[in-house]
């Protein structure tokens, strides 16, 4: 999104997370219309200095979207908005397999690529 306002934030988690989902945020108002159409919505007060109430906490999401800025500047330098989604999703696979060993996690990929190809264009064929 080039500005978030709630309407844009709502349209897009409407279209990217599922119902079954348990939103979790802090105290901003944007998420609040949230609270109905979801299994559930929890969310700290950081102005009053809560970090963590019940399953609702923060650091979880901080640490994630570290990591996603640490593949800007150390890594690609460059994401474009056509190959955002592809960005985002190894970033998603890095911290969902955070807790893997290094050899563990490059199996599953190999696993994972079986039979995919990613082309960014058609090949050209020989004369």
């Amino acid at each position: 999104m080039e500005r978030v306002t709630g309407k844009n934030l709502r349209r897009m988690l409407r279209e990217h997370v599922a119902q079954t989902a348990v939103i979790i945020s802090d105290e901003s108002k944007l998420y609040r219309p949230l609270e109905d159409g979801y299994a559930g919505f929890e969310a700290v007060n950081h102005s009053a200095g809560e970090y963590a109430c019940g399953a609702a906490h923060s650091n979880t999401t901080k640490s994630h979207f570290a990591i996603i800025k640490r593949s800007v500047y150390g890594t690609h330098h460059h994401w474009s908005k056509r190959h955002l989604q592809r960005y985002l999703a190894e970033r998603d696979f890095v911290w969902n397999t955070r807790t893997l060993s290094d050899g563990r996690r490059t199996m599953l990929v190999v696993r994972d690529a079986a039979g995919k190809r990613i082309l960014f264009q058609e090949s050209k064929k020989c004369a």
